[in-house]
């Protein structure tokens, strides 16, 4: 039997001036695939995602969010309805020092074909608002040193502090960003013992719909955070 709390997590769709951010569903699987099995795409991912990989991240969307309350967002064009990439926010609780465990760690991956129009821009910008509104004081992402593009993203949307970490034995950028109006010292990157056990507690979302977003320059940022 479901319990109530099985329906927290949904996650909220959202839609902007030119986009639309909304669960991942099965009916996306293909078009995920085939951004995944870009070159572009891989460009920055250690190991390559091939069609089975895609899957098992396509599952991995959809479990963030009843466990989390947080999650990433299918984003499509809202006009031409393509699908456009991926954003969000998970829980890899990866082995890096200092550990960012309890932290929403943001993630953003775009088709070639969205490249240089601002989506990831728009996209972000529209998520990054989303877990504002859910009181979350911390996120942070972790980018490879030479993917310029989403480092000039990141820094543009609030990512700050950056930090040289190794994960799996490569240097990697550890950028934090802090809800608006909050003091540096508030919080570390790490996670508080409360943020620990937060992390496992959905919050509460916002309506089934929501503006937000504008048209921002992008910067042909293609890949941010989603190191394997």
């Amino acid at each position: 039997m479901m319990q109530p709390e099985d329906f927290f997590g949904v996650p909220v769709r959202i839609e902007t001036a030119r986009l639309v951010l909304d669960r991942h569903c099965l009916a996306d699987f293909e078009d995920l695939a085939a951004m995944w099995a870009e070159p572009e795409v891989q460009r920055f991912v250690p190991v390559g995602v091939d069609r089975s990989g895609s899957w098992m991240r396509l599952l991995r969307y959809g479990g963030f969010w009843p466990m989390f309350g947080y999650g990433y967002w299918a984003v499509r064009h809202k006009e031409s309805g393509r699908y456009a990439g991926d954003v969000g926010f998970g829980q890899l609780f990866r082995e890096i020092e200092p550990s960012i465990d309890g932290l929403p760690e943001g993630g953003w991956v775009f088709s070639a074909w969205a490249h240089g129009q601002g989506i990831a821009s728009e996209a972000l910008q529209a998520a990054l608002a989303w877990l504002d509104a859910q009181g979350h004081k911390k996120s942070v992402c972790i980018i490879d040193p030479n993917n310029t593009a989403s480092l000039r993203l990141a820094a543009r949307h609030g990512y700050i502090d950056p930090r040289t970490v190794k994960f799996r034995g490569e240097d990697t950028v550890l950028l934090a960003r802090r809800l608006p109006g909050v003091p540096d010292h508030a919080e570390s990157v790490q996670g508080t013992e409360r943020s620990r056990k937060s992390a496992h507690l959905p919050r509460p979302l916002l309506g089934a719909n929501s503006q937000a977003g504008g048209n921002l320059s992008d910067d042909d940022a293609a890949f941010g955070t989603m190191r394997r």
